[in-house]
C-alpha cells in the first residue's frame, strides 16, 4: 500500500499521528495531532498539532517519522530519547536510532580534555540528583 494511500486512510478516520521533523536549526521535534490533508503531487502534508494547536504544512523531505500515536508510559520522554522504528518515508529504510548516550558518548570523544574539565562538576551534580531520587 503507498504511503500516501495509509496518510489518506489517518486523514479520514482522524487517527491520531505522531510526527518526528527534522527541522533546521531545531533538530528532531516531536508533533502529536492529525492529518487534516495530503497533498500527493506536492509531496505535503498539512498537519494540526494538538499541543501547540497549531497547522503545519510538512514536505516529505522534513519527516524522519510518522506514525500512529501510542502513549508512552513515561510521559516525560525528551526530544532527542526517541526509539522507534522509521516508516519509509520516499523509499527510506533505515531505523531511526537516537540513542542519548550514544549521542552523549560522540560529543565528549569530540571535545577536548580542557573542556571535559569543565563539565564534570554539572555531570556530577546530575548523578548525585540521580541517585537521592532513585
Amino acid at each position: 500500500m503507498p504511503l500516501t494511500t495509509e496518510f489518506n486512510k489517518w486523514c479520514q478516520h482522524k487517527t491520531l499521528i505522531r510526527i518526528i521533523t527534522v527541522e533546521k536549526g531545531l533538530g528532531h521535534r516531536i508533533h502529536v495531532g492529525n492529518i487534516i490533508f495530503v497533498d500527493e503531487q506536492a509531496q505535503n502534508i498539512l498537519f494540526y498539532d494538538l499541543d501547540q494547536k497549531k497547522n503545519y504544512n510538512f514536505s516529505m523531505n522534513e519527516i524522519e517519522d510518522i506514525q500512529p500515536y501510542e502513549p508512552s508510559k513515561r510521559e516525560d520522554i525528551k526530544q532527542d530519547d526517541v526509539k522507534q522504528e522509521k516508516i519509509q518515508v520516499k523509499g527510506a529504510s533505515k531505523k531511526l536510532k537516537i540513542d542519548i548516550r550514544e549521542k552523549m558518548i560522540s560529543l565528549l570523544n569530540s571535545l577536548p580534555d580542557k573542556e571535559l574539565y569543565a563539565i564534570i562538576p554539572l555531570l556530577q551534580l546530575l548523578a548525585d540528583k540521580n541517585k537521592k531520587e532513585h
